[in-house]
């Protein structure tokens, strides 16, 4: 299996299986790559030996944490990548000539008992951050998520970079990482919320997860807005940011996930077996073009943000629609159907 098959398979599979996400601030020092939820996972120190600078990307998909050393129009460095949901890390190796702020630049990418792959990009310098400009081959990332933004490096006492990680803006916000605790900036890097948070998610229509410090709701997950303003409180044991208005939500009593609206009301009912867009599988959107893929019994279909049952359930798998289509396994093998349920591709 080669190394883009893996990336692509992560996506839909990685989020089957439930994963309990650490809610508690990390003592780590060195700068973390952080998972899809937020949390920091523990690295190698990527770049010992360059005297350059930490750069971070992050994504849903993936994160990347390089040091990129510059002098003399010459580029070069290494680092660490990471696949979300199989936390599969991969080493990174570049080098490239640059004409004032734009770089070519040859990148190699290769995991652990994986082909090497690589690829040629065309890199933008700026103040704080480096660009893709074209050439990244990695595949599910929007062309706007390509962006890496400077983080400290622990190696170099001297470095004055403010923050420890900063998760791709969204929104004209970024979840950032300072002193082991998350907050939040805008996009001239000031900050919105202090880090007070022991996690934060990924931003989505101006939301996101999050989990406090307080003793009594550790491990517990809530829903607030990019300002600090609770729409759900920490009582979760699964949640995440709104997607499509409705945000999925998993309640203590672990019968089954259900739906919440932007007031924080329970409007679908608690009782599906898993929910696309989970904490666990933030992946993919829980509601798309008003519809959401489900797990009732081990089955999955889809429903209206009503709760109605749309497309039964006889999946094996389902993907949100878009443009109308989505993708489901039926019978060991993948097609397409329309919002009826009505098979429009591979049906033989």
């Amino acid at each position: 299996m080669n190394f883009m098959f893996t990336i692509r398979q992560l996506i839909f599979l990685g989020g089957l299986a439930l994963i309990v996400a650490a809610c508690a601030a990390s003592e780590e020092n060195l700068p973390p790559i952080l998972n899809a939820n937020g949390a920091p996972i523990s690295t190698s120190s990527a770049g010992k030996k360059l005297n350059g600078q930490c750069y971070q990307l992050h994504t849903p998909y993936l994160s990347e944490v390089l040091v990129i050393s510059e002098k003399n129009g010459q580029l070069q460095g290494d680092g660490q990548g990471l696949l979300q949901q199989e936390e599969t890390y991969y080493n990174i190796q570049f080098e490239g000539t640059c004409d004032g702020n734009t770089c070519k630049v040859r990148i190699s990418r290769q995991a652990e008992n994986q082909p090497l792959t690589w690829a040629d990009e065309i890199w933008e310098k700026k103040s704080e951050s480096w660009a893709v400009k074209s050439g990244f081959t990695m595949p599910n990332i929007p062309a706007h998520e390509i962006n890496f933004y400077r983080i400290r490096c622990a190696e170099n006492a001297q470095d004055d970079a403010k923050f420890e990680a900063i998760l791709g803006f969204q929104d004209g916000a970024a979840v950032m990482r300072q002193n082991g605790f998350f907050g939040i900036i805008d996009s001239n890097y000031n900050i919105i919320i202090p880090p007070r948070y022991a996690m934060l998610s990924f931003i989505n229509e101006g939301t996101l997860v999050f989990c406090d410090t307080a003793p009594e709701t550790r491990g517990k997950y809530g829903i607030m807005d990019i300002y600090g303003q609770t729409i759900a409180p920490p009582i979760y044991n699964s949640a995440t940011p709104f997607f499509d208005g409705m945000a999925a939500v998993l309640p203590s009593n672990g019968k089954g996930f259900g739906f919440i609206d932007r007031s924080g009301k329970m409007v679908i009912p608690a009782k599906y077996a898993q929910a696309i867009g989970s904490i666990e599988n933030p992946l993919s959107s829980p509601f798309s073009e008003g519809l959401a893929p489900v797990v009732l019994t081990d089955k999955w279909g889809y429903i209206d943000k009503t709760g109605k049952t749309i497309v039964p359930f006889e999946y094996e798998m389902a993907e949100p629609f878009k443009n109308g289509v989505a993708r489901v396994s039926y019978n060991g093998r993948w097609i397409e159907i329309d919002r009826s349920g009505q098979c429009l591709k591979n049906c033989d």
